[in-house]
């Protein structure tokens, strides 16, 4: 008797123990959601970034091997060669800033191009405050040919 009396204590505890799993499991659900989707829009954001970086280092890349042998149209031609390609990659730029083939330093013959381009991003999910809009922003320098 003693055994059957045991087996019914545990059962009967057993099925009180469901209800509190139940509502530990119901308080951290939004945490489990708010952690699964602020490491999504943090993946996609450090995509978006590393393609902004190589999208830079591409349009920098074009824009100073673009050969035109008219002086008037020179520049143009290479910031409108470099900024398809950055478009292709990344996107159209929220702003983009060129430097021309220009010496390093006073005391370097070394001449180096540089572009730096910024984009304004929004998370995918946008549940975290702080991912909701990003500014992801790259510099790229080559050296010029002679």
């Amino acid at each position: 008797m003693t055994g059957e009396r045991t087996k019914r204590t545990r059962a009967a505890g057993a099925r009180r123990d469901g209800g509190a799993a139940a509502v530990e499991f119901a308080l951290l659900l939004p945490l489990i959601v708010a952690l699964l989707f602020g490491m999504i829009d943090l993946g996609v954001l450090l995509n978006t970034k590393i393609t902004v970086t190589e999208a830079a280092r591409q349009a920098i890349r074009t824009y100073v091997l673009t050969r035109d042998d008219d002086p008037d149209t020179r520049e143009t031609t290479k910031r409108e060669s470099g900024l398809a390609v950055l478009t292709a990659l990344a996107g159209p730029p929220t702003t983009i800033d060129w430097t021309t083939c220009t010496e390093l330093s006073s005391t370097s013959t070394l001449r180096t191009a540089t572009v730096k381009v910024t984009y304004e991003r929004s998370a995918v999910i946008g549940l975290i405050p702080g991912l909701r809009r990003a500014t992801l922003s790259s510099t790229a320098v080559m050296p010029c040919p002679d």
